[in-house]
C-alpha cells in the first residue's frame, strides 16, 4: 500500500487532516502529517518560516523513514508540495493538488493573479479577505464560518474553530525553484472541488491547464473535503495511489 504525505494549508496545521487518517490508515495505507514551521501555534519565528524552510523540513522527513510517497497538498499546500517534490524527486511517486494552488517554476504564490491574466484567465479568488499584521509577516484568517466551514457539523465546526491561526507570510511571496528533471518526471493529479468558495472551480481548472500534464479529479464539495468528504476523498486518494505501481503491495 502507500504512504502519504498531507500537507496543509493556510491557517490551518498539521490537525485538519485528523478526520482522513484514520480512513487512510484502514484501507492499509500509512501517513505522514507534518505541521509546518509557525503554523498552528508552532513558536518558529515568522522570519524563519520560508518556503525553503517549509520544503526542506518535509523533505527531510521523507528521507528520514525511507520510502517511496504520495504527497498531497491541500490548498496553499499545494507550493509548498511542488517544492518537496522538487527536492525529494527520487522518492515521490506522484503529487495530489486538493484544490491547491499549483504554479510553475518561478512564480510565487503572490503572483498567481498576474499568471493567470497573463495566460488568459481571470483571477477568481480577489473576495478572499486577507489581513495582515502591521509588519507584514503575519496573515490572520478571515471568517471560518463564510469561507471554510461548509458542510461541518457543529462539532467539526467548534474543533476547527479552536484550532485555526494565523501563520507566517514569507513563504507565499517566495518563487518557486522547480525543474523538468526532478519535479517535472512525477505524476501530478488535480482534485477539483466544485462548490469552493475559497479557490473558485474555474480558477482551480486555470490552474491546471496551466502546469499540464495534470490528471484532474472532482469531488463535489467545498475547500475543505479533508473534514466534510472524507471517505469519498480516501477512496479518491487509494485509487490514484493503486495506479502507482510502486505504491502497490
Amino acid at each position: 500500500m502507500a504512504k502519504f504525505v498531507l500537507i496543509h494549508g493556510m491557517f490551518h496545521g498539521a490537525w485538519c487532516w485528523d478526520r482522513l487518517v484514520p480512513a487512510l490508515h484502514a484501507m492499509g495505507h500509512e501517513t505522514i502529517v507534518p505541521n509546518l514551521a509557525g503554523c498552528a501555534g508552532d513558536p518558529t519565528p515568522p522570519t524563519a518560516c520560508t518556503l525553503d524552510r517549509w520544503a526542506d523540513d518535509v523533505a527531510a522527513q521523507i528521507r528520514a523513514q525511507g520510502d517511496a510517497v504520495i504527497v498531497v497538498g491541500h490548498s496553499r499546500g499545494g507550493l509548498v508540495t511542488s517544492q518537496v517534490v522538487e527536492n525529494a524527486a527520487d522518492q515521490v511517486l506522484a503529487a495530489v493538488y486538493l484544490a491547491a494552488v499549483l504554479i510553475p517554476d518561478g512564480t510565487a504564490m503572490t503572483g498567481m493573479a498576474d499568471l493567470l491574466e497573463r495566460s488568459g484567465y481571470a483571477y477568481g479568488m480577489a473576495d478572499f479577505p486577507m489581513r495582515f499584521s502591521d509588519d507584514g509577516l503575519w496573515a490572520y484568517p478571515p471568517d471560518p464560518d463564510t469561507w471554510f466551514h461548509e458542510g461541518y457539523s457543529d462539532a467539526d465546526r467548534a474543533w476547527s474553530h479552536a484550532h485555526i491561526a494565523p501563520e507566517p507570510t514569507m513563504a507565499i511571496m517566495a518563487p518557486l525553484h522547480l525543474s523538468a528533471d526532478r519535479y517535472g518526471q512525477v505524476p501530478r493529479f488535480f482534485i477539483e472541488t466544485l462548490q469552493d468558495k475559497i479557490m473558485p472551480i474555474a480558477t482551480q481548472r486555470a490552474l491546471a491547464q496551466i502546469s499540464a500534464p495534470v490528471e484532474t479529479l472532482t469531488l463535489d464539495t467545498g475547500h475543505m473535503p479533508t473534514v466534510t468528504h472524507v471517505a469519498e476523498l480516501a477512496g479518491m486518494l487509494d485509487a490514484i495511489s493503486r495506479r502507482v505501481p510502486a505504491a502497490a503491495g
